[in-house]
């Protein structure tokens, strides 16, 4: 797919988004036993004259079951942030920023590292695939006022090399993960939001798979809508797209729950049925803040087990093209 838009830039201008603004520049990376979720926010209130960064780091165990959530935040006056963003280009992969206490987090396109209290420490080497993902299928979507949340993956295969070091997690080695990007004036009503880049096929590594994708119910002043929902799978070097906004009410969801989400999604020529089941794994609530001030839960497990089926459709019969399985899905669930 051609790049809509560029994919690391920083969202929030004074300018453009008066009515506040949320924006996440994040990072997912599964070893197996560990994995963990790094968050880089920027948060804006309405009407507010402030921007607030935080930066959240969430590790899991994933043998034991166990998870930490640690959290880093600082606030700048818009005039502050506005230099900062300009001194990086605008683009989130030139960020540093320093908290109290010699902690920070740095970004670039070869490295992540980062400190925060009480020893908590990351720093890889970062290995991109150099392909982004994006949800939305035109570049409108991404400037105009609709949908109020715009979602990207900025690289959807990540490896990353080197250390972390938390309470839970102490660990060299290699993680394989994903550089997520999203932002707008406030998150959705109800979702469920999924990616994976491990899978196989006839219990043997699919090398190159990816799947991306949501659904979502939003709020249309005081009507709730139906589900909307787009999704993409890569499989042999070959998108397969269910991604035109236009078309995101005609895919099933059959089941969309606090750690489930089964749904079909169907194009002119394919069928792609997906259930994503994570009820045997460990998960994280976190509260979002909304630039209105509202808060949602928000619910996420690093190793959903799935299986997701493509099929070849000829008017009334399909074929099946192949039946992917893991346990390594993210699943992010928000349910209110």
């Amino acid at each position: 797919m051609e790049n809509l838009i560029k994919p690391n830039f920083i969202a929030l201008d004074e300018t453009t988004f008066k009515g506040g603004l949320y924006e996440s520049y994040y990072f997912r990376g599964n070893s197996g036993i560990y994995s963990f979720w790094l968050k880089h926010n920027f948060l804006r209130f309405k009407k507010s004259n402030e921007v607030r960064i935080d930066n959240i780091l969430i590790v899991f165990n994933n043998e034991s079951g166990k998870s930490e959530f640690y959290e880093q935040s600082k606030t700048f006056a818009i005039s502050e942030f506005l230099e900062l963003a300009k001194s990086v280009n605008g683009e989130w992969n030139n960020l540093t920023v320093k908290f109290n206490n010699d902690n920070f987090f740095s970004l670039s396109n070869s490295k992540l590292s980062g400190k925060m209290d009480n020893g908590i420490t990351w720093d890889f080497d970062l290995k991109l695939s150099g392909e982004t993902y994006f949800h939305f299928d035109k570049k409108w979507f991404y400037f105009g006022f609709f949908p109020k949340k715009k979602i990207l993956t900025k690289d959807i295969k990540v490896t990353f090399k080197g250390k972390i070091e938390s309470p839970l997690v102490k660990t060299t080695g290699e993680f394989l993960g994903m550089n997520g990007h999203n932002w707008g004036k406030e998150h959705a009503y109800l979702y469920a939001y999924a990616d994976c880049n491990q899978f196989l096929e006839n219990g043997k590594v699919c090398d190159g798979a990816y799947f991306d994708g949501f659904s979502v119910k939003i709020l249309l002043g005081p009507v709730v809508s139906p589900y909307l929902s787009c999704c993409s799978l890569k499989y042999k070097n070959e998108w397969f797209h269910f991604n035109n906004v236009l078309d995101s009410y005609k895919h099933q969801v059959k089941t969309l729950s606090l750690k489930k989400w089964e749904a079909t999604f169907v194009s002119s020529g394919y069928e792609l049925e997906i259930m994503i089941d994570g009820e045997t794994t460990n998960w994280v609530s976190l509260i979002y803040d909304h630039p209105t001030k509202k808060q949602s839960t928000v619910n996420n497990s690093k190793n959903a087990k799935a299986t997701l089926s493509l099929f070849r459709k000829d008017g009334s019969s399909k074929e099946l093209i192949t039946k992917l399985e893991t346990v390594s899905f993210e699943l992010e669930t928000l349910i209110p």
